[in-house]
């Protein structure tokens, strides 16, 4: 779990920086596959879709909540077979990725964004400003991608795991009665 949690926290603080130093706000704007994928600044003082950007009290409803969700993963992880490697993987990501906004948030009261994906051009394009109004998707960065890849792998990796019986709070799996040796 814990490479999990330093590799993408460490591609998510160095993908902030690296926007920051190279792209001007809300200016430069790199499409690496035109009308499709690209890369721009953008900061977001607001949570998911800039919610709450203007509330008083969003630091503090955020960096709490930042500090709720840390505390619940890692009494998660607390309760994962040593063998899951999905589970801690999911965890790994999703607590990194609770981290590297909480950290944004801490120390620049705002998250840098930077990844952008359209909806391109022709019917799909047309669709999408039709229903949404817009055929981009909310600029977003790698600890927002991190955070879903944990809430959705997460579940997926406990679903399928194997059932090794009961976990021990320091991570083992207790032995199952039924596996005990036989006698015979």
């Amino acid at each position: 779990m814990w490479s999990a949690v330093v590799g993408v926290f460490a591609l998510d603080q160095g993908s902030k920086w690296l926007t920051r130093r190279l792209l001007r706000e809300r200016v430069d704007e790199y499409m690496l596959i035109p009308d499709w994928f690209g890369f721009t600044h953008a900061s977001n003082k607001g949570a998911a879709f800039s919610s709450m950007a203007d509330s008083p009290y969003r630091l503090h409803i955020f960096l709490a909540f930042t500090v709720v969700a840390v505390s619940a993963i890692l009494l998660a992880s607390r309760f994962l077979d040593r063998n899951d490697r999905w589970g801690a993987a999911a965890l790994g990501t999703l607590l990194a990725g609770a981290l590297g906004n909480g950290f944004d948030r801490a120390w620049f009261g705002q998250v840098t964004d930077m990844i952008k994906v359209a909806a391109g051009s022709g019917p799909l394009r047309e669709w999408a400003i039709t229903n949404y109004h817009t055929n981009v998707w909310p600029i977003f960065n790698v600890a927002d991608t991190a955070i879903w890849v944990g809430v959705i792998g997460f579940p997926l990796a406990w679903a399928f795991a194997r059932d090794t019986g009961p976990v021990a709070p320091d991570g083992r799996s207790s032995p199952s009665p039924d596996s005990s040796p036989s006698l015979d």
